[in-house]
């Protein structure tokens, strides 16, 4: 005779079981996911380093001589081997459509999509997954003096807060059925 108590039992033993592949299935990977969207649109389009603070407050506009290959926009480029930008680098932007107001660290998209959540043998991380990016990154850091691709305080609470909401979600529907 049951007691009511075999059912919570059993199911209680299959979510021991299914428990490792719902941390990485359901929460990690979810949220590590939401932290990477969070970080790219920090550094990509808000222009914001690790505290807050704009990344730099503009291009330069010291004039320069750029060859056709730095362009991302080739038809932007007006020249045989070469095009003197009276205005730099913003100016640089500038006529291939690119934001100017704020430094924002998105040129051709590269380093960003270089920026993602990736899986291990053991865990989920979030990172520049190529050597040449990765590089361009710490460049970058250095040429502001500022921590740019790390992840701020806020974004590291809001991450743990959004894990445990997700296992109390995922445990409250395992044995509710919700």
């Amino acid at each position: 005779m049951s007691n009511g108590y075999d059912k919570l039992i059993r199911k209680y033993e299959q979510y021991k079981r299914d428990l490792p592949d719902i941390i990485e299935d359901n929460i990690l990977k979810e949220t590590a996911e939401e932290l990477e969207r969070k970080v790219k649109k920090r550094i990509f389009i808000d222009g914001l380093d690790v505290n807050g603070n704009t990344i730099g407050e503009n291009y330069s506009t010291k004039p320069t001589v750029v060859k056709q290959d730095v362009f991302i926009k080739p038809s932007a480029f007006k020249g045989k081997k070469s095009m003197k930008l009276e205005y730099g680098y913003k100016e640089l932007r500038d006529i291939q459509g690119l934001k100017t107001d704020k430094v924002n660290l998105n040129y051709s998209g590269e380093l960003k999509s270089k920026l993602r959540v990736a899986r291990s043998e053991k865990s989920i991380v979030i990172g520049i997954i190529d050597r040449i990016n990765a590089e361009k990154a710490k460049k970058l850091e250095e040429k502001y003096q500022t921590k740019i691709f790390s992840f701020s305080q806020k974004e590291v609470e809001s991450y743990l807060k959004n894990v445990v909401k997700k296992l109390k979600n995922i445990q409250r529907d395992y044995f509710y059925g919700r």
